[in-house]
């Protein structure tokens, strides 16, 4: 086979196989991230929650002892039950 051909065979492949854009939610490499808006119900285990109340999620982290480093995720989220707050007067 022609060098040339063969070239341009191999070339379209590769960029056929590359242009399928980075989804983060299909990549098993990239961890998905939920929007604030998002529940964890409707993902795996390994989706990492998010908050737009820092003051929440610093109560959630702490009743599931959940150091500010780890990703607060979907699986860890799911096994809390019960969430109380101190009333100050």
């Amino acid at each position: 086979m022609n060098h040339r051909v063969m070239a341009f065979i191999v070339g379209s492949l590769l960029l056929a196989l590359g242009c399928g854009g980075n989804d983060d939610r299909t990549d098993p490499n990239t961890a998905l991230v939920l929007q604030p808006s998002e529940l964890c119900s409707d993902q795996p285990d390994a989706a990492i929650a998010t908050f737009v109340d820092a003051d929440l999620e610093a109560r959630v982290r702490s009743a599931l002892s959940v150091g500010d480093q780890e990703d607060l995720t979907c699986g860890l989220v799911s096994g809390l039950t019960l969430l109380t707050t101190l009333i100050k007067r």
